[in-house]
């Protein structure tokens, strides 16, 4: 077996792996979305483009032109654009869901977010732990 085809094996055993908890971390996110903004659970998963995981989350697209725009006028400016676990990143647009929201439940939704959000999911960033 030759190096480049060992690669490609392992490259694509990986992928298959980090799949799955992305694909659940994008329901999970439609679900969230869905029960914050009234709309359609399937329609909200369609229009979640995957980008990225970093820091343990999978990060998405609320949509696009093509597959629409997501409705996110609930989340709070005044809390980080944040409501429940939906937090949007306003300076790349990406949106996802953290196990712990720092503004409820002080302090625990803080020292919860700071540990499993921030020191866990940096441990190995490039795969999804919610």
């Amino acid at each position: 077996m030759g190096l480049q085809r060992l690669n490609r094996l392992l490259k694509n055993s990986i992928c298959a792996v980090v799949a799955a908890p992305i694909d659940r971390d994008r329901w999970n996110l439609a679900k969230a979305i869905a029960a914050k903004n009234g709309g359609d659970v399937d329609t909200i998963y369609s229009q979640l483009l995957y980008v990225m995981t970093k820091g343990g989350n999978a990060d998405f697209q609320p949509g696009n032109p093509q597959v629409g725009f997501i409705d996110l006028s609930f989340l709070d400016p005044k809390h980080d654009y944040r409501s429940g676990n939906v937090h949007l990143h306003y300076e790349d647009g990406l949106v996802h869901l953290d196990s712990f929201n720092p503004f409820s439940n002080f302090p625990i939704g803080a020292l919860g977010h700071l540990i499993v959000d921030l020191g866990m999911g940096n441990i190995n960033s490039s795969v999804p732990m919610n």
